[in-house]
């Protein structure tokens, strides 16, 4: 196999693909190159996850004219809202209006994932390749709910910042300048995403400059920062007058949602998921990537790194819950990384004995091992989208198989309103999403389309309660579908005892509507003319 003047594996363009395919480098790249794509491709034919139908019922009301949170209550960023409101007014009202983008975002990761690893490996090919791949499987592996979320293009914007802080030294202004903007746009996708501000201020620590200088440059990213965030306040204040509504949701989230945590629950779920998706070994193989790169010259860039891949563990651990997507910004840390170590096997340093150990049984069993469950996972998520392409499996067939037939029941319900309604009548959802008025394209009568503010005990409820009660008596909705029997994540109860305590809804409920039918553990009152 080629290498460059380093030492360091490379596949050469000049050399030819049958030569490479004969090498286990040439044929880890060709497999997982194959799958990737595979697997990307298939996301587009996903539908809308609960979170993704909740984003766009939020962008439809933008497209409408109403705002974020002061006619459509939810607790992500404003820019997650308006970008999913630009990709459902360009495609249209279909899942692929979240999926498209999606694709795209993920594709400019991989370039800037590529890059990363070119830079702090010498331009080793093999680790660049790697690193993408892995990325990938690792990201698909997570399923149709876990990708077209926030924690995905907040995370890509990440790998950005930590790019740019790899640059030269000499354009370490201008460099932490533009990590301060994109910091602030992740956390205009979601606001966890300012715990990455450590990484830039912690950037001029390492530059042999002084204090003065220092302050100077951590002023310039603050500056770049709080300009951002705060223009993007300032727009929600004054054209939309949104600002209360949303500080009333960093209150909701701070005082109600946060404190729910469980963290026996926690644990158990993090046992789970870790193997699940494949995370546990590039988890515990991370650290060794970030030793490999401290060597004479690299040091600086082994910080940035080691920093960044903490700050996403960490990011996890604050959010709780320990949820898939909440994992997305470390997966491309972590593939980083492992982007490193793929590229440290294919130096034959040592005596020839370890060389040939290295070559022909550590590189195989790490590179394997590292990603056959994330590309197993990313192949079960997506083998039969082939089949819904061409005919063979009906959409209704390929949903149940996607979403393990949950979806199904959502759609009967959807469908259900579209028949017995008119597109100006509108659907409430006694629920944990709004995807039935997503899947029938019916709006909801008010700011709550999903009803998790109105059941999770905290010093906003009765407030919500209250605006709650205003809106639905103002405009009765046509439908209201009860999630009636499953019970909520976070409140551990079904939908009829959570009624049942909100009792001025019980009693609206049974006052002015009769139970019209059901579908699975949903019921549908209808209004009674």
């Amino acid at each position: 196999m080629p290498r460059d003047a380093q030492g360091v594996l490379v596949l050469r363009k000049g050399l030819p693909i049958l030569e490479q395919l004969r090498t286990f480098p040439g044929q880890l790249i060709a497999i997982g190159v194959a799958v990737s794509l595979f697997v990307a491709l298939g996301s587009l034919a996903w539908p809308f996850g609960r979170d993704q139908a909740n984003f766009a019922w939020v962008a439809g009301v933008i497209l409408d004219g109403g705002v974020p949170y002061r006619d459509a209550w939810d607790i992500k960023g404003p820019l997650s809202y308006y970008a999913s409101a630009l990709g459902l007014g360009i495609l249209g009202h279909h899942a692929i209006s979240s999926r498209l983008p999606d694709l795209l975002a993920v594709t400019v990761c991989c370039g800037l994932l590529r890059k990363l690893v070119l830079r702090v490996t010498g331009g080793d090919g093999f680790g660049a390749h790697g690193a993408v791949i892995c990325f990938v499987l690792l990201y698909y592996a997570n399923g149709f709910w876990s990708t077209a979320q926030p924690d995905g293009w907040g995370g890509m914007l990440i790998l950005a910042v930590t790019l740019i802080l790899l640059e030269s030294p000499q354009r370490l202004r201008w460099s932490l300048a533009a990590a301060g903007g994109l910091i602030a746009t992740a956390a205009l996708f979601k606001q966890t995403f300012l715990l990455f501000t450590i990484l830039p201020l912690m950037t001029p620590l390492l530059e042999p400059v002084s204090w003065r200088e220092r302050v100077k440059l951590t002023s310039c990213c603050l500056l770049v920062l709080f300009l951002t965030i705060g223009a993007s306040l300032l727009v929600l204040s004054y054209f939309s007058r949104g600002l209360q509504d949303f500080t009333d949701i960093l209150r909701f989230l701070r005082a109600s949602y946060v404190p729910r945590r469980n963290v026996h629950n926690e644990l158990v779920y993090l046992e789970f998921v870790l193997p699940h998706l494949g995370l546990l070994i590039p988890l515990l193989l991370a650290p060794i990537g970030i030793i490999i790169m401290r060597r004479p010259g690299m040091g600086r860039q082994a910080t940035v790194i080691g920093v960044w891949f903490v700050l996403t563990l960490l990011l996890v651990f604050v959010q709780g819950r320990y949820w898939p997507y909440h994992w997305i910004p470390a997966d491309i840390a972590m593939a980083a990384l492992m982007g490193v170590i793929f590229a440290r096997l294919g130096h034959p340093e040592g005596t020839p004995i370890s060389a040939l150990l290295r070559k022909k049984i550590a590189a195989p069993v790490i590179c394997l091992s590292v990603l056959a469950l994330p590309g197993a996972r990313a192949l079960l998520e997506n083998y039969a989208w082939p089949l819904y392409a061409v005919g063979v499996e009906t959409r209704q067939q390929y949903f149940a198989h996607v979403t393990a037939g949950w979806y199904g029941t959502y759609e009967k319900l959807a469908a259900y309103v579209i028949e017995h309604s008119r597109p100006s009548d509108t659907v409430l959802l006694w629920g944990w999403d709004a995807i039935v008025n997503v899947l029938s394209d019916r709006r909801a009568p008010t700011r709550f389309g999903y009803s998790y503010p109105l059941v999770i005990p905290g010093p906003l409820q009765a407030r919500y309660r209250e605006l709650f009660l205003q809106e639905i008596s103002r405009a009765p909705p046509r439908y209201i579908i009860v999630d009636a029997q499953g019970e909520w994540p976070l409140v551990n109860k079904s939908g009829l005892e959570l009624m049942k305590e909100f009792s001025e809804f019980d009693r609206f409920v049974g006052g002015h509507y009769r139970l019209a039918t059901a579908a699975g553990p949903f019921q549908i009152w209808a209004l009674v003319n």
